[in-house]
């Protein structure tokens, strides 16, 4: 294997470990977010800051666009090496991978849970503001534009990464 190849290697694997960095400080930033947004903490005297739930989409959407953006970086040398004309290991698997990507590449919890986490905030949102269950309209507010922003930008992301994965295949 070429020296090339082995830096196309090397970066393809650096840049799928980084996106399972991210999908861990995806994780840690939602349940501190939370925490600290229901008032959480360990001592009795923890009090919430309630805003703070508008953040969490936000966050997740920050670490999503990272995300794909290696994602994409990925597929791009994935890509690039399946056309190699040469009969390499690398170049093989990476044709092979190129033909059988549905079957074995659906990152469905990562993809999604930025989705389902903004749905559960416009969600908590509008059952207050329907049972009238929370006195603080600024709350009220930003739990439901968060949570809608999210899911837009959410679908938007998808749509974009797909996209961009679409013109890498051509």
């Amino acid at each position: 294997m070429s020296e090339e190849f082995k830096s196309l290697r090397d970066e393809l694997l650096a840049a799928q470990g980084q996106r399972l960095e991210l999908a861990k400080y995806k994780l840690v930033a939602v349940a501190v977010l939370g925490s600290v947004a229901i008032g959480a903490g360990g001592a009795a005297d923890s009090t919430s800051v309630p805003y703070l739930i508008g953040l969490i989409p936000f966050v997740c959407l920050y670490l999503d666009i990272i995300s794909e953006t290696k994602k994409v970086q990925y597929m791009a040398i994935g890509s690039f090496l399946s056309k190699q004309e040469d009969q390499s290991l690398l170049a093989k698997y990476e044709r092979f991978c190129a033909q059988n990507r549905e079957v074995f590449y659906q990152n469905y919890a990562y993809k999604y849970s930025t989705l389902l986490i903004s749905i559960s905030i416009l969600l908590l949102g509008l059952s207050r503001l329907i049972w009238q269950q929370s006195p603080d309209g600024l709350l009220l507010v930003v739990e439901i534009t968060s949570g809608l922003l999210g899911v837009i930008a959410a679908l938007m992301l998808d749509r974009s990464t797909k996209n961009r994965l679409k013109r890498l295949s051509t």
